[in-house]
């Protein structure tokens, strides 16, 4: 009765198993989720993983021509906006014509634009210029906003805005340095499926060097890239070990035991063993890394050891299988267990794809052994004695017995063995660097070099986080290291960087920037004087200096949400639990 109960009890732990894989399977390939979520750092490789930085695309388009190459530029950024998957694609310099961007960066333009010295030489510069914006086509725009604005403050936050220190504009498309390649970036829509969205890149991209006029080339970069090649690579490698696996097993038992029903018997444990493992491992951690599921693939040779191990004493022998049980049941129960504990050792380890590993294996033997114990015995029939079932394992096991060159083979199989592991003593190189437990296909890695070497970004992992328990306080800290960045700029010692200061500074900074201005006192005179000097009547310019003895607003994030604005800063900003 207590049989019947366990077998009960195996098959419907697997039918229930089986289905909550079915219903929550998901494997991933990001290098994030194989760190554990402990300590800060690690809270951040997470972060980052899953912000709008590793969404980012960057695509290098050339043509035969440079006007070819501005037009496959364009042709190429509007049949990437058409795609469900993919969001904030820009081919150029940020829209600041729609109402919305332009009444925001107007009404904080004090605070956005960088802390200068208004001497009467500047304050004649920009009389000047307000004359000649004045005199252009665009001069009946200025004029709405002179009164106002009579400085161009404006004007130098478009331009600070449309300034790349990496990237040349032509019009409305992005060039690289040399002006051979155009430029767009691009990100991954955070509700889609990133290996999804790059097959579907792939298809556009091949579609696009066939039909589009001027011959273009096609380069692109990006994470999700490489995770989609790796992810592909270890699906590859499952398929491949679980067919080599299973081939081998069932040569070995055909020639071992020459009976299918013997194949099926041996296996009906290990695919207990795998469904409960996997089951057991996605409930625990919500997903399964493919590093942890190509390993959990080598549990067919394992698992399948406890059911070799009792057909084999079975099959030589006249007991029944309820009776061989009872015999080999301690050796069974032994063998587990010593597997058992090497496995819990990588459960301890810090990085979490091998505590994936340890309980997807551990979960897997303990299945198989209860499955082994109660589940085969009462399936399997007691055999037929015949010499010529037995021959195969009676033959093997005299011939490992008596024979001399057997024994002369083992201690050289033995001896090479030891010889073969001091050698590689020598050759041992520790690294606990974990993306080098993914593959990476030189050929993608070389032209993401290409790509990144062309809009001049250099090495990408090289980056500055500034943490903050709110969005203020982060912007306050991260002012304070664009300015030492951009004094290392100034010495040569850097080439550039990109940072949230240049469009959303610090409520405080932005509150000082006006406070400089409005306080002044010497300015309204000099100002009246540079620009009466120039023809301008000093008196219509009352606005700019009403507004700035007013309270000015502060630009903040919530303002810039959705707008082309919005989308330049979001790869740069991210949530880090309260951080």
């Amino acid at each position: 009765m207590r049989r019947i109960a366990a077998l009960a009890a195996i098959l419907g732990g697997a039918i229930a198993a089986g289905g909550y894989v079915s219903q929550n399977f998901e494997v991933t390939t990001d290098l994030a989720s194989l760190v554990t979520s402990e300590g800060q750092q690690h809270r951040l490789a997470h972060a980052l993983s899953s912000s709008a930085l590793g969404d980012v695309l960057v695509f290098t388009v050339r043509g035969d021509t440079p006007e070819a190459t501005q037009a496959g530029t364009r042709a190429l950024a509007a049949q990437l906006r058409t795609s469900g998957l993919l969001s904030a694609v820009h081919a150029g310099p940020p829209d600041l014509k729609p109402s919305d961007t332009h009444e925001v960066l107007f009404a904080n333009r004090v605070g956005l634009v960088p802390t200068r010295e208004w001497t009467n030489e500047n304050l004649t510069l920009a009389a000047r210029g307000l004359k000649r914006r004045l005199s252009m086509p665009t001069g009946s725009f200025t004029r709405m906003m002179s009164t106002r604005d009579p400085l161009g403050l404006y004007f130098l936050v478009a331009a600070e805005l449309q300034q790349n220190a990496t990237l040349r504009a032509a019009g409305d498309v992005w060039l690289s340095q040399d002006e051979r390649y155009g430029v767009i970036t691009a990100r991954v829509r955070q509700d889609a499926d990133p290996n999804a969205a790059v097959d579907e890149i792939q298809r556009t991209l091949k579609q696009f060097v066939t039909t589009q006029a001027g011959a273009p080339s096609v380069e692109w970069t990006g994470v999700h890239r490489f995770s989609h090649f790796a992810r592909t690579h270890i699906r590859a490698d499952i398929e491949r070990i679980t067919f080599f696996v299973s081939l081998a097993i069932v040569a070995l038992y055909l020639l071992a035991f020459r009976r299918l029903s013997y194949l099926a018997i041996g296996f009906a444990p290990t695919a207990l063993a795998l469904v409960c493992g996997l089951a057991v491992t996605l409930a625990v951690f919500g997903v399964i890394h493919g590093v942890a599921l190509a390993f959990g693939a080598t549990l067919l040779g394992i698992s399948i050891d406890f059911a070799t191990h009792f057909l084999t004493h079975l099959v030589v022998s006249t007991r029944t299988p309820v009776e061989v049980m009872k015999i080999v049941r301690p050796s069974l129960g032994l063998g587990a267990a010593t597997t058992l504990v090497g496995f819990a050792g990588l459960g301890t380890m810090q990085i979490k794809a091998f505590q994936q590993i340890a309980v997807f294996s551990a979960v897997g033997i303990i299945v198989a052994l209860m499955a082994t114990i109660f589940l085969l015995p009462a399936i399997v029939q007691t055999p037929k004695t015949t010499s010529s079932f037995r021959s195969p394992l009676r033959t093997l096991g005299h011939v490992l017995a008596t024979s001399n060159r057997a024994r002369i083979a083992a201690q050289i199989t033995s001896i090479g063995s030891i010889a073969l592991v001091g050698a590689g003593l020598f050759a041992f190189e520790w690294t606990d660097d974990v993306t080098a437990l993914n593959t990476v296909d030189p050929l993608i890695a070389e032209e993401s070099d290409r790509v990144r070497h062309r809009i001049g970004s250099g090495d990408p992992g090289r980056f500055v986080v500034v943490l903050g328990d709110s969005i203020e306080e982060a912007l306050q800290a991260n002012d304070s290291v664009a300015q030492t960045l951009s004094g290392l700029v100034a010495d040569g010692e850097l080439r550039s960087y990109q940072s949230v200061s240049r469009l959303l500074p610090s409520p405080k900074t932005q509150r000082q920037r006006q406070e400089a201005l409005a306080n002044d006192g010497t300015l309204r005179a000099r100002f009246d004087k540079a620009f009466g000097e120039e023809g301008f009547v000093p008196g219509a310019f009352q606005p700019f200096f009403d507004a700035l003895s007013s309270a000015e607003p502060v630009l903040r994030l919530d303002d810039l949400e959705g707008t082309p604005l919005g989308d330049l800063l979001a790869p740069f900003i991210l949530a880090m639990g309260p951080q």
